[in-house]
């Protein structure tokens, strides 16, 4: 059911597209709903025509670092992180997304930086501070973990991937 939802958002986007093709919105949806399908190299190319639409689009440069996270080009990733953030300071969702790619490339200090960042610009993000618990909780921080993951279930009592966090703390 999911991918015959996506498969017709995919269809409306596109019309939308075609309809104006200066229709950034279009475009980043697009990329985005064919990325859900897994359909990587599509999403790439639509996200690219979306920056050659808007080059200050920052949604479709931090979709496209997912993409290219995906595809395996992290360095790509990181530039397109980058430069949502560039665009977009408080870009919570582009902070998060750097922050978890540093992590995956051994840059702890950036990925706290990032993760840090995240949770300033949107107190509210489960997702920040979830990150920042976990991070810190591998630099054995384990008192300042126990507070990312505590302020995290404050925000949102369901928020489960915090209270896992803190059951192997």
């Amino acid at each position: 059911k999911r991918q015959q939802k996506l498969n017709e958002a995919g269809v409306a986007f596109q019309q939308a597209v075609a309809a104006r093709g200066d229709f950034v919105d279009a475009y980043v949806n697009l990329g985005d709903t064919l990325r859900q399908l897994d359909r990587l190299e599509d999403a790439r190319m639509c996200l690219q025509a979306a920056l050659e639409v808007d080059a200050n689009c920052a949604a479709a440069h931090n979709n496209l670092g997912i993409v290219h996270r995906r595809l395996g080009d992290y360095d790509a990733a990181i530039g397109c992180f980058t430069r949502a953030l560039e665009i977009r300071p408080d870009y919570t969702d582009a902070a998060n997304n750097l922050g978890n790619l540093y992590v995956l490339t051994n840059r702890r200090e950036e990925a706290e930086a990032q993760f840090a960042r995240a949770a300033q610009s949107n107190a509210q993000s489960l997702d920040a501070h979830n990150h920042l618990g976990m991070l810190r909780q591998r630099q054995g921080r384990l008192q300042e973990a126990e507070e990312e993951f505590l302020a995290a279930i404050a925000l949102d009592a369901g928020y489960v991937h915090s209270y896992i966090n803190l059951c192997v703390l």
